[in-house]
């Protein structure tokens, strides 16, 4: 482990980090492990993603500023989120999500999700297009929404699904109460891409002073090697939204397939309670999705007119 002034960077070759399961849905499971094997750590796309990141972190010496290592694991993490918005014009995944709303804990949702990236494409501008179907818990099962920036009146569009009523059809306002009663963000910034802004945006308001940075080699998630980044605030701030966020990047596809934040822990407790939880399973990218993805009117959806 290096330890930088106020700020710890550490790298694992051979340590686990702890073990936890989604709860199965179609005989999947994800798990977070670390190669035991240190000279197994550096596959040839991962030792490309640290060489990217900061040399001294692959080599395990300690940079002599704590406030240029963060800014070079922000110069990363940005022009991924370049490379991200250039190169990828959309894909399809199987989305797990979990997340703490007015202050409960929700179950696993698992959807399946088409997103577009807004983008222009032969001189005109395509917006950014997201549809989801609920594949579980039973009380959302069959549901479906849709969303187009600037299209439906700026409305989403939505079949309840379910276990009752599941036909009916509404369109919502995207920031509406009854559109975020179980979500913790809009529609509108949904998908990796936005996550990734998120995490960024997590690493520009963490104090300095009170910030441990860590980078994991070796870890998989669904079986998957990544890299993972965690950043741990120590001391609420006002400025700083989480206790701790992790990120987790697929080294084939180099994009984030895992991310998960946490709260400060509750009055009389010692753990952090979590947040937000997203997992992208089945990623598909540059599939080459339509207008046609995004019409209500597909016969392949359920929407009523």
């Amino acid at each position: 482990m290096s330890v930088l002034p106020r700020l710890a960077v550490s790298t694992w070759a051979a340590a686990g980090f702890g073990l936890f399961v989604i709860p199965a849905f179609a005989q999947t499971s994800l798990t977070e492990t670390m190669q035991q094997d240190a000279s197994q750590r550096a596959q040839p796309r991962e030792a490309r993603l640290l060489d990217g990141l900061l040399p001294a972190i692959k080599n395990q010496q300690a940079s002599a500023d704590a406030q240029a290592l963060r800014l070079a694991v922000l110069e990363w993490a940005r022009s991924g989120y370049q490379r991200i918005d250039s190169q990828i014009a959309d894909y399809t995944c199987l989305l797990v999500k979990r997340e703490r709303v007015h202050g409960k804990l929700l179950p696993y949702h698992y959807m399946f999700a088409k997103v577009r990236h807004g983008q222009q494409r032969d001189g005109q501008q395509v917006p950014f297009s997201v549809y989801l179907k609920f594949l579980a818990p039973d009380d959302l099962q069959g549901r479906e929404v849709l969303y187009v920036e600037g299209q439906n009146d700026g409305k989403l569009i939505a079949k309840k699904g379910g276990l009752r009523f599941a036909y009916i059809t509404t369109r919502i306002d995207p920031n509406s109460e009854l559109a975020l009663e179980d979500n913790r963000y809009p529609i509108t910034e949904f998908g990796f891409k936005n996550l990734v802004r998120r995490f960024i945006e997590h690493l520009e308001n963490s104090v300095l002073e009170d910030c441990t940075l860590e980078i994991r080699t070796g870890a998989s998630v669904d079986g998957r090697p990544c890299i993972g980044i965690e950043v741990i605030n120590h001391r609420p701030d006002s400025a700083v939204r989480f206790h701790s966020a992790r990120v987790y990047i697929d080294t084939q596809l180099e994009i984030p397939i895992h991310y998960e934040a946490f709260d400060w822990p509750a009055a009389g407790q010692t753990e952090p309670r979590l947040l937000e939880q997203y997992t992208y399973r089945q990623i598909k990218l540059n599939v080459g999705l339509t207008d046609a993805d995004f019409d209500p009117a597909n016969p392949d959806y359920g929407f009523r007119k």
